[in-house]
């Protein structure tokens, strides 16, 4: 981390805004530089602005609120701090600043605003106060604390990390090198052990649970299985037979129906094909009248063109008539209209001569008559201007009047409300107040259902608990009766057994049978034995003593009884046994659900823990925001009380607001028609002027115009004399459109006339025309039919239709015919296949039966197939349960056999994480975090000694062995004697101190690069050689491209140090900054 500039107003003794900017040359090329200037003076004041920007507080002030603020200027109502700074992160601009009420000097304190920036972009990235400390120490990799002891030594801090204990070094370390990554490498090796022996755990558990059949009872369960084969195959064998001759029988019932069905319909049949003989005789005569169809419509079409063409002649012989009489009274009236088109012609060349004369007259009266009408309207509007003018200036005036009063009355209250003209600047951070206040009652909102989600997840997860407890109490005694029944049913089978084991029962019952099979095949040798002579070799087995030749063999003496007794106690086992079985199986289910319920219990513990642990969080959190609504609360009211004349006590600030904003309106209202009201009366008096003026105007325009009036009186009184003299009183323009009107309708009238004579006689010769036309195609259309209608007469006999009457009576339209012939043609296909139909059915009849079964009834062979399907189902449900229990047991086998490879593998898996977690592993991540922070120990050891051994060389550091993360010094002068470091003196501590600070900022881990280092004080305990060594050693980090700044009264430090910030005292206990890099913006 860099420090690039750091700009600051009115801290302390330093008022106004300055900016010192660490990027200019010197500061880069020296890489050291110093902050002089007496006691008192600010010196420090430049690493607080520094502390301020960025955390918002500073090593000399923990708290900076509404409360007190004990670091801004005297006499000044603001201040802030802003520090631009560079990681790996990126670079950005960290801005914290604070303000007094109504930014004046007396006014209340405003709570602090804190947020970060994109430097480059200058986007803001956060503006709440949590948000942008934890950016910053995202982005720095420190907090506060850790900033304070290993970036910026201030006064009294120099050396804090050399006197803090293990535990405080430990986070910083574990910050600034990264090696919080092994506390969670820890803690994770030592989830992973207990989980992975949980697994193990599980695997054995489940594996016992899984245990297979033995041998015999797999065998005796295979046999069982066969032999239900084989009675299942006999069953089905039997339900087909029965089946096929069930369909048999059926079979032969519906073709006898059939059979009688199709009999009924051949009897139906051949009654309708007696009834349609007549239907196809018609047909036929039908079809026979459709071969003249072609002949006999030439016929009939000529007949048809003959009768027309002589009624046509006759039509046009009428029309002629009337025609020939319309000709002759149309050129009559074509007569009359030519003399009456001349008469009018001459009428309008007569009158055309007068009219010229009296138009030139009607012009000048008409532009005489015009002119006096203009005079005439523009006096009537200048009088009518003249009386508008009057009234508009009575009416400004007294508007004029109003205004002035109003706007009288508007100063008045302008003068009465002169505090409401702060509110239009003030109140736009009032409502950046009253935003951070709606965001902090939401934000206690916010965490109050946060509060109220907790409790209440803590609730039913208190509920669940119980609930899995009182279902785990049940198990367990569920699980104490099942032991129990294992326990009597174990006592049962010793009882049973009477000391024995099952398996000396089924060798005795073997043996038994052996005996027993052994008397019955000697009890059947009876007619051997008669032949056995003492002394001579049996044929069977050879022995020559026959101890049964002449006596009776042994019988069955309690063998049988025997067996029976066996069989029982060997069935009872066999009961016990199964029950024994479903009481583990039931024991097994309950174990897991005990497993399942104590793992949820443990669960729900652990939950409820983290559960605790966020409401604690949550608490804190509601507190907090409470009482920064209260602080905020508090800014708002000390910020408006000067608007109201009364102490404004607990009022809602949403009604005060509302007030205010109702004022704030209210003026800027007020202000508004103020101007508005000034600009208006202003206007006024002007429009005012300009009435005056024009009113003026308008007199003289009403004397001119009466004069002109009169001149044109007197001409347009003499011209009209004159016109009526020629003329009279008409209308020249109507006396010529009448005329030429009459003309026009005459030559119309004659051209119309002469236009129906044309017509006329053109409708005469085009029906003489028709009437030849039509006489040559009627004596064509005879001379045809002449030849036709003979030739027809022939064909009808040749067809056998006597006349031509009886030819169309025999016709049929073609739908008729249609129809006709389909239903003949289905009738007979009906016939047709209704003979096939009977003689397949009688066919299939007869080979059917030959298969009818004899001896059977219906109900019988139905009854034989439902009782073996019974069977079968029967068997297959037993040979299904067999099957059920052989697969499960063979899925048990391999379940079993799987279960056995996971745990040796498991057990291997476990053995390498219990080794693991034997090294590095323990339940805080303390065990692998101390030994990498032991590691970072012992390297920051090195580090430090490299700069010690420059700056003395008395001391060396070592790390204390009874004492992880302690520090030690080896006297060197002492014979290599180890002391702690607590005891050295202020010299020696501050060259420790200086040491350690360098080594920390050698190190470097991925998030942490310190660039930059600041020293206050502690030079003062050095004599003149150990400083010039110390300040030596601090300049060759130039080369590591790092940053020192250092201050100190020490004179002889000033002098060695030629880059330097001066911190000047001026009057009034106000101080000014000089040196590179270093301005005051304001």
């Amino acid at each position: 981390m860099r420090i690039l500039n750091v700009r600051f107003a009115n801290l302390n003794s330093l008022y106004g805004e300055w900016m010192i900017d660490f990027t200019v040359g010197q500061y880069i090329h020296d890489g050291i530089f110093a902050i002089t200037g007496p006691t008192g003076a600010g010196k420090s004041t430049i690493l607080d602005a520094i502390c301020l920007g960025l955390y918002g507080r500073t090593p000399r002030l923990d708290s900076i609120g509404l409360q007190s603020n004990e670091i801004m200027s005297r006499q000044r109502a603001q201040c802030f701090a802003e520090v631009t700074f560079e990681t790996r992160s990126g670079t950005f601009c960290c801005h914290w600043g604070q303000h007094k009420a109504r930014n004046k000097v007396d006014g209340n304190l405003v709570d602090s605003h804190h947020e970060i920036s994109d430097a480059l972009t200058k986007k803001v990235l956060f503006t709440k106060k949590r948000e942008v400390a934890q950016a910053v120490e995202e982005y720095t990799g420190m907090t506060f604390d850790r900033f304070t002891r290993s970036m910026l030594l201030a006064q009294g801090q120099f050396a804090a990390f050399l006197n803090a204990e293990a535990d405080q070094r430990s986070p910083i370390l574990e910050q600034i090198t990264g090696t919080e990554i092994y506390t969670r490498i820890s803690m994770q090796v030592h989830r992973s052990n207990a989980e992975q022996k949980s697994v193990l755990a599980n695997l054995q558990m489940v594996s016992q649970q899984q245990q297979p059949l033995d041998e015999e009872t797999l065998g005796r369960l295979d046999g069982q299985r066969q032999l239900f084969h084989r009675w299942i195959a006999t069953a089905r064998r039997r339900a087909a037979a029965c089946s096929a001759a069930i369909t048999v029988v059926e079979g032969i019932g519906a073709l006898r129906v059939q059979v009688r069905e199709l009999v009924a319909e051949r009897l139906l049949l051949e009654t309708e094909l007696v009834e349609r003989s007549s239907d196809r005789c018609r047909l036929q005569r039908a079809m026979q009248a459709m071969e003249l169809d072609t002949p006999y419509s030439g016929v009939a079409a000529k007949r048809a063109s003959l009768e027309a063409d002589t009624q046509e002649v006759e039509q046009n012989l009428q029309k002629l008539q009337e025609a020939q009489g319309n000709l002759a009274e149309i050129r009559i009236q074509a007569t009359n209209a030519e003399r009456h088109h001349e008469k009018a012609k001459a009428v309008l060349e007569t009158t055309r001569e007068t009219l010229k004369k009296v138009r030139a007259l009607d012009l000048l009266i008409v532009h005489t008559s015009s002119h006096a009408d203009e005079i005439r309207r523009s006096l009537f509007e200048s009088i009518a201007v003249r009386r508008t003018s009057l009234r508009e200036i009575a009416v400004t005036t007294e508007s004029l009047h109003a205004q002035e009063r109003q706007l009288s009355d508007l100063e008045g209250w302008i003068d009465g409300h002169t505090i409401d003209a702060t509110l239009v600047e003030w109140q736009s951070g009032f409502q950046s107040y009253m935003q951070q206040l709606q965001e902090n009652r939401a934000q206690v909102v916010r965490h109050g259902k946060q509060q109220n989600d907790i409790r209440q997840q803590l609730q039913q997860m208190e509920t669940q608990i119980a609930h899995h407890g009182q279902d785990l109490q049940v198990l367990n005694k569920a699980k104490e009766s099942l032991l129990e029944t294992i326990s009597a049913i174990h006592m049962q089978e010793e009882t049973v057994l009477a000391g024995k084991v099952p398996r000396e029962y089924e060798t005795e019952k073997d043996h038994l049978r052996d005996k027993q099979m052994l008397m019955a095949t000697i009890a059947s040798l009876e007619e051997h034995r008669a032949h056995l002579e003492n002394g001579k070799p049996c044929p069977l087995c050879g022995s020559t003593d026959h101890p049964y030749s002449t006596n009776t063999p042994p019988v069955d003496s309690g063998i049988s009884r025997r067996l029976q007794e066996i069989d029982s106690i060997l069935a009872q086992l066999a009961q016990l046994r199964e029950k024994r079985e479903q009481v583990q199986a039931q024991l097994s289910e309950h174990n897991l659900s005990i497993v399942a319920l104590q793992t949820s219990i443990d669960s729900l513990n652990a939950q409820r823990e983290q559960l605790v642990a966020s409401r604690k969080l949550c608490d804190d959190a509601v507190e907090e925001s409470e009482q920064a609504l209260h602080e905020c609360e508090q800014s708002i009211y000390a910020e408006i009380q000067p608007y109201f004349p009364d102490p404004i006590g607990e009022e809602p600030l949403e009604s005060l607001s509302t007030q205010l904003e109702r004022r704030r309106k209210s003026w800027l209202e007020q202000q508004e028609l103020r101007g508005t009201l000034v600009n208006r009366v202003e206007g006024t008096r002007q429009e005012l002027a300009r009435l005056h003026k024009e009113l003026a105007k308008h007199e003289t325009e009403v004397a001119t115009d009466r004069l002109r009036a009169g001149k044109d009186k007197g001409k347009l009184a003499k011209e009209l004399s004159d016109r009526r003299k020629l003329f009279g009183s008409a209308d020249a323009d109507e006396v010529e459109q009448r005329l030429v009107e009459d003309l026009a309708a005459s030559e119309n009238l004659y051209e119309a006339v002469r236009n129906r004579v044309v017509a006329a006689t053109a409708l005469v010769d085009t029906i003489q025309h028709s009437l030849k036309t039509l006489k040559k195609r009627i004596s064509a259309t005879e001379g045809t039919l002449a030849l036709d209608e003979p030739e027809f007469a022939s064909l009808l006999l040749a067809q056998g239709f006597s006349n031509e009457q009886e030819f169309l009576d025999s016709r049929l339209g073609a739908q008729e015919r249609s129809v006709l012939k389909g239903a003949l043609d289905d009738l007979d296909v009906r016939v047709v296949r209704n003979r096939e139909r009977s003689q397949e059915s009688t066919r299939q009849l007869a080979n059917l039966e030959e298969l009818e079964p004899s001896g059977w009834t219906m109900e019988e062979l139905r009854d034989e197939r439902q009782e073996s399907e019974s069977q079968c189902s029967s068997y297959d449900q037993r040979l299904g349960a067999i099957r059920q229990t052989m697969d499960a047991d063979a899925h048990r086998r391999r379940t079993h056999a799987s279960h056995r490879e996971k745990i040796a593998a498991q057990q291997k898996v476990c053995a390498l994480w219990d080794r693991l977690n034997s090294l590095i592993g323990s339940h805080n991540g303390k065990s692998f975090r101390n030994f990498a922070q032991g590691l970072t120990f012992e390297l920051l050891i090195a580090h430090a000694n490299e700069h010690l051994r420059e700056l003395s060389d008395r001391y060396l550091l070592t790390p204390d062995a009874s004492k992880p993360l302690d520090i030690a010094v080896m006297d060197l002068y002492q014979a290599g004697e180890v002391r702690s470091a607590r005891n050295l003196s202020g010299g020696e501590s501050f060259l420790v101190s200086l040491a350690l600070s360098l080594g920390l900022s050698t190190i470097a881990s991925k998030k942490v690069q310190v660039d930059s280092l600041f020293l206050d004080e502690g030079f003062g305990t050095l004599d003149e050689e150990t400083l010039e060594t110390a300040l030596g050693a601090l300049a060759s980090l130039r080369n590591q491209g790092k940053l020192v700044g250092i201050i100190s009264h020490v004179g002889a430090l000033q002098e060695r140090i030629p880059v330097q910030i001066s911190v000047t005292p001026v009057a009034g206990g106000m101080s000014r900054i000089a040196g590179p890099g270093c301005s005051r913006l304001a």
